[in-house]
């Protein structure tokens, strides 16, 4: 590009809705002058996405009002005023057919980082426009860089990543705290809040309460972390089924036991207070312990879950505790022993999980044991209990044969 041409930052997205996120995006590009003015332009009918609920003409008036009142931000409509299917290739296209003295910069997420070899003639893309990616408080940093230096080389794409990080919100998210009544006027601009308690949107069921939380779940975590959650899913799922607890409930503590695990340091603590999470001595001292706790926290405050068995199956499930229903012990030994586990001992311990679920947890936590013994690492309180406890029962069932 030429010097000279004047930066105009595109953040684009379905918007359903918009979010203070987004709005911080578009402050942070804005800060660190990557562009000297941004443009909003919501989807029409974007391919990899089913819009319902909304209309499109409820998304652009929504976007409209939250940038109401903040500087050097506007919304282009011409994704929605065009209809049918639209692709970013067709839009750069046109922007810079429309605006041939103007430097285009694409503002994202680290999540559509992970996405871009994806979007059609993205060679095309990447040659119209450069790239500015911001990461969300709770994403992985390492595997967001290195996708950028593999597109860079790949597809000679033009990536910056900026120092900043924009909070970990998204549309999926809010729409379930919507319907649910939880607290989330906090996170939309005051506008576009009072907007959609006006027009009443967001009140029915888009999906199954486990596809609408997957859907926002994929997104807190990098790929690898996700593969692990799906196995620990899957053998719950066979666990319960197995052993006669709820499978649904089963699959959906499954699902969020980890959801918490990209918050660490000032951030997870920060979340931590924000929600009211209380640490024992114990826990206080061990970081890589505090994702039990602060997940239930999230299961509670931001995907409705109020079932007390599902939130102490995710807030137990890295130390157990000494009295553990079979739902808990489910979720902790598929934790342990899902297919993309490779420990020593692990095969032994799937096969204890086929005939007997107390046997099997006992095992796996007495080799958790051995492992942080290994490494001159203390067990929690609670997790010595739980062993003892296990022992004790399976004593029992011993004396009774």
């Amino acid at each position: 590009m030429a010097k000279g041409k004047r930066k105009i930052g595109i953040l684009g997205g379905t918007f359903n809705p918009i979010h203070i996120g987004h709005i911080q995006m578009a402050r942070i590009a804005l800060k660190t002058k990557v562009c000297e003015e941004v443009w909003f332009v919501p989807d029409g009918m974007p391919p990899h996405k089913t819009i319902s609920g909304v209309t499109s003409q409820q998304r652009l008036e929504m976007t409209r009002l939250a940038v109401l009142n903040e500087k050097k931000m506007s919304v282009l409509s011409q994704e929605i005023d065009r209809g049918g299917y639209t692709y970013t290739v067709d839009t750069m296209r046109w922007l810079t057919e429309t605006y041939p003295d103007t430097q285009f910069v694409q503002i994202i997420g680290a999540d559509t980082l992970m996405d871009l070899e994806n979007w059609k003639d993205f060679d095309v893309v990447a040659f119209l426009c450069s790239f500015f990616v911001i990461q969300r408080i709770g994403t992985d940093p390492e595997c967001a860089l290195l996708q950028g230096e593999k597109l860079e080389k790949a597809h000679k794409a033009k990536i910056r990543f900026a120092k900043e990080k924009c909070m970990d919100i998204s549309s999926t998210r809010l729409r379930m705290m919507i319907l649910n009544d939880l607290d989330w006027k906090q996170y939309v601009p005051q506008w576009t809040a009072a907007y959609i308690e006006e027009n009443e949107l967001y009140q029915e069921e888009e999906k199954e309460l486990f596809d609408q939380i997957a859907d926002d779940v994929r997104g807190r975590m990098p790929v690898q972390r996700w593969r692990h959650v799906l196995g620990v899913v899957q053998t719950a799922e066979e666990l319960a089924k197995r052993y006669g607890a709820d499978v649904e409930r089963t699959r959906i503590a499954a699902l969020l036991h980890d959801c918490a695990k990209g918050y660490r340091g000032k951030e997870a603590q920060d979340y931590m207070k924000q929600y009211g999470v209380t640490l024992d001595a114990f826990t206080k001292q061990a970081p890589k312990l505090w994702h039990g706790p602060l997940g239930a926290a999230i299961a509670e405050k931001e995907y409705g879950i109020t079932d007390k068995e599902i939130l102490n199956a995710i807030r137990v499930h890295t130390i157990g505790a000494p009295e553990m229903t079979k739902l808990e012990k489910i979720v902790k030994l598929a934790d342990l022993t899902e297919p993309g586990r490779t420990y020593d001992g692990v095969a032994k311990i799937r096969e204890l999980a086929q005939k007997d679920l107390d046997l099997a947890l006992l095992e796996a936590m007495k080799n958790t044991s051995g492992y942080l013994k290994g490494g001159n690492q203390s067990m929690h309180p609670d997790s010595v209990a739980a062993i003892r406890t296990l022992e004790k029962k399976i004593g029992g069932k011993t004396d009774e044969t």
